[in-house]
């Protein structure tokens, strides 16, 4: 039954596809089978009960729900004219890049509450792609999960509906694709807090990202498909003045620090990034030194950590406020060079205990090499010691048994050996 026409959808027969009186020659889909749903022209459910991959015509002019766990596809001819039941699942095998539109378009109908869009390979657009994806047409709640976003058109691609909220799960290849001048976008205004999560793995985001005004993106590091905490790479700038949040248990890194201008959909310029930045539960924030991921202030919760990334120095733009029980992370990769974070000029607001967190990748004993930096060296630096802040403000984070003191002073905290220790950092 290769050929569409013989797998054409009349329905009559409730939504089940293994019901042979839904289809026109009276015959049961089998794997491999075009399924034809062309001549669909109202809202129609079909419940994907055949555990089979199909290829599918879906573009007639009524809308198709698909229901169930099993909808599995090699192809869609307009994903636009499907929709993801409550609680369903659809799969995709391989890409879904969009090629040919000039204007904005709709890539699904709708994925329903507990739904899924599955896309294995690629979502994006191909070069000649000039029009911007909308994820929903009418917003469901579901998920997006995806192999990867790839935009090869110098055009935005968006991460959520219009004046609503999309989530998307994001596999190893990622966020990417030759675009130079544009990337991901993401609406403002308070509605729009589209969430981008691991999978079951670490993904870097390669393309510029513009966060409009009073829009919220979340970076969720906690593996939705094993529970494992992931590393999130930012590989560039992010631009304007929205919110980003990061959650979860594992770690974005900041690699890249934004330049010059974005140019919005309204052709108005987009500067680097200064919106509020909060890290919260127990996910990490590392900045490698150089790099500045907003001008705007950072908010540190409890439990949560913000991270010189490596030896270096390590400037932030903006304020700084920790929360009783958040941390500070040191991570030494050289022998010669304590990895410092500088907050000089700006206001840094304690409000408990603060833990210090000290990690080391360079393979060295400490005890072995008495003039290492870190010895009598500055790991944080301010103008003047922030209101409240004591010798037993900040406590060392450390395996048990080695020794440290921390002497916060009116120009910032050092570790010391005390005279009773041998190591100043865990490795």
């Amino acid at each position: 039954m290769a050929n569409p026409q013989h797998g054409k959808w009349i329905g009559g027969v409730g939504p089940n596809m293994s019901t042979p009186e839904n289809w026109e020659d009276g015959i049961v889909p089998s794997a491999g089978d075009t399924l034809d749903f062309s001549g669909v022209t109202s809202a129609t459910t079909v419940n994907g009960d055949i555990d089979a991959t199909f290829g599918l015509v879906t573009n007639g002019t009524g809308v198709v729900t698909f229901t169930g766990d099993k909808m599995r596809a090699t192809s869609f001819t307009d994903t636009s004219k499907v929709a993801v039941g409550a609680n369903a699942t659809v799969t995709l095998d391989g890409d879904l890049m969009f090629s040919g539109k000039t204007s904005d378009f709709y890539v699904l109908y709708c994925i329903g509450a507990g739904g899924r869009f599955v896309v294995t390979g690629r979502y994006g657009l191909n070069t000649d792609c000039t029009g911007r994806p909308i994820p929903q047409q009418s917003p469901g709640g579901g998920l997006f999960v995806v192999g990867g976003f790839c935009d090869n058109a110098e055009t935005w691609m968006f991460t959520e509906v219009r004046n609503g909220t999309q989530d998307w799960l994001i596999g190893p290849l990622g966020i990417s694709g030759t675009c130079l001048t544009k990337g991901v976008w993401v609406h403002g205004g308070t509605a729009s807090k589209p969430v981008l999560q691991a999978n079951t793995n670490d993904f870097a985001i390669g393309l510029k990202t513009c966060l409009r005004e009073n829009g919220t993106l979340t970076l969720n590091t906690t593996g939705d498909g094993d529970g494992e905490g992931h590393v999130i790479t930012l590989d560039a700038g992010i631009y304007d003045t929205g919110n980003l949040v990061i959650a979860g248990k594992g770690k974005v890194v900041c690699n890249a620090t934004a330049t010059g201008t974005v140019t919005d959909d309204g052709n108005a310029n987009r500067t680097a990034y200064s919106g509020a930045v909060q890290v919260k539960d127990t996910a990490t924030l590392a900045i490698k030194p150089g790099e500045r991921l907003t001008t705007g202030a950072i908010s540190v919760a409890s439990n949560a950590t913000l991270q010189v990334a490596q030896s270096g120095k390590v400037e932030l733009g903006g304020n700084l406020t920790l929360a009783d029980g958040a941390a500070l992370g040191f991570n030494f990769t050289e022998k010669g060079t304590a990895p410092v974070l500088d907050v000089t000029d700006k206001t840094v607001t304690v409000n408990g205990t603060v833990k210090v967190k000290i990690s080391s990748t360079c393979g060295f004993n400490p005890g072995a090499n008495p003039n290492i930096a870190a010895w009598d060296s500055y790991i944080v630096k301010w103008s003047s010691k922030p209101t409240g802040v004591t010798d037993d403000t900040f406590t060392l984070d450390a395996a048990t048994g080695r020794k440290f003191k921390i002497q916060p002073d009116a120009t910032g905290i050092k570790i010391r050996r005390r005279s009773s220790g041998v190591m100043v950092f865990a490795y």
